[in-house]
């Protein structure tokens, strides 16, 4: 990595000893997403040479602690005699949350940039905040990042809109089931309503009936208002 700033230095014209002003593009990861990773790396890389400045890793865990913990107390006598040959090379350095593990990297990588370097960050191409001190920072988007969150956005949308698609098309299927079903009621109605008419008109109209019982006092067919009866026409009273 000193020899990355010493080919800054000399692409630049500017002695070793002499802090310059350079571009650079930076990134970080972790173990794993969420707020869980128990390990994560900071990188910075030249953006003029594509070559690595400077990295840093934070590790919220120690495989070596941990599997002396398993043996001893961290109160015995024993654990912490051997923590005074152990603390200079322990792994464990953050004890934050997992999501800060790539800003605090940044910070302490800006901070000691100058003194280990002879170099100072400026400009940045990344997709998180960075910040010095007495110093402006200017920012620059990395395009990759920025399609990544526009298609996850896009992307997110589009299931939003499917959803929505498939609740109208749910809600459509059921109101053309209940129209459906409305239909099949009001058939049967009408069936119910006939089967009653066809019921109230024999009773009216059939043997037995007042007609009936009429015409065979007049002895002659009814005809509206009138009855026929032997070849001439009488009033029917009453009618």
């Amino acid at each position: 990595m000193c020899a990355t700033s010493d080919r800054l230095h000399e692409l630049s014209g500017v002695q070793c000893d002499e802090v310059l002003d350079v571009c650079v593009t930076s990134d970080g990861t972790r173990s794993k997403r969420g707020f869980t990773a128990t390990y994560g790396i900071m990188v910075v890389i030249a953006w003029e040479t594509g070559q690595v400045l400077d990295f840093l890793i934070r590790s919220k865990r120690c495989n070596a602690c941990s599997r002396k913990l398993n043996k001893v107390t961290e109160e015995s006598a024993e654990f912490a005699a051997w923590w005074e040959t152990h603390k200079d090379n322990c792994e464990k350095n953050h004890s934050g949350s997992s999501p800060s593990m790539e800003a605090e990297a940044a910070l302490d990588i800006w901070k000691r940039s100058e003194e280990c370097l002879h170099l100072r960050f400026t400009e940045v191409i990344s997709d998180g905040d960075h910040y010095g001190e007495n110093v402006t920072i200017t920012k620059y988007e990395c395009v990759g990042h920025i399609q990544k969150r526009v298609g996850k956005g896009l992307r997110e949308v589009k299931k939003q809109v499917l959803a929505a698609n498939r609740l109208v098309r749910a809600g459509m299927k059921e109101m053309k089931e209940e129209l459906k079903e409305k239909k099949l009621k009001v058939k049967e109605k009408e069936k119910k309503w006939k089967e009653k008419g066809l019921e109230r008109e024999g009773k009216r109209k059939g043997e037995g009936s007042w007609i009936w019982q009429r015409q065979r006092e007049v002895g002659g067919r009814c005809r509206g208002r009138r009855v026929e009866s032997g070849g001439g026409r009488a009033e029917v009273e009453g009618w």
